[in-house]
């Protein structure tokens, strides 16, 4: 059930890119002083902003929709979710090695690698999300009107 709330959040927080710019100057905000620190600890901390309120919206459905109890026992699309999250582990990893190997930065081609990383990540994860929407029963106290 964990690969389902983390394939969600990173599904929702990747719809809200457009306030990344304010989340970083949250970071900036918070840091005592922002010169100082090192941009690795920056790039955690936007991440961390970015994710804590798309995962408490997730954790709010997914509790509301009850949707551990309305499963099968074997949860279809397990496997591509949690073949694209560590794809997207992998993709997060990458982006972050230019800013600990002094002498690397980023290039076109790395950033051309990065992209081959980050859109299967995202469509093995959409595709395991679908799968696991599917095979979801309806809620049994909810009425169709007829």
């Amino acid at each position: 059930m964990i690969y389902i709330f983390m394939t969600c959040t990173l599904l929702l927080a990747y719809l809200i890119p457009m306030f990344s710019t304010w989340f970083y100057l949250i970071a900036v905000a918070i840091l005592p002083n922002p010169n100082s620190t090192p941009p690795l600890l920056i790039q955690y901390l936007v991440l961390l902003i970015k994710w804590i309120p798309s995962g408490i919206i997730v954790l709010i459905f997914l509790n509301a929709s009850n949707l551990k109890s309305r499963l099968p026992q074997d949860i279809p699309g397990k496997y591509f979710m949690i073949f694209g999250l560590l794809l997207t582990v992998l993709g997060f990893l990458a982006e972050l090695a230019p800013t600990q190997i002094q002498g690397l930065h980023r290039s076109n081609f790395y950033l051309q690698l990065l992209r081959l990383i980050s859109s299967p990540a995202t469509i093995f994860l959409v595709i395991g999300l679908v799968k696991v929407l599917i095979a979801t029963s309806p809620n049994p106290s909810f009425k169709r009107d007829a």
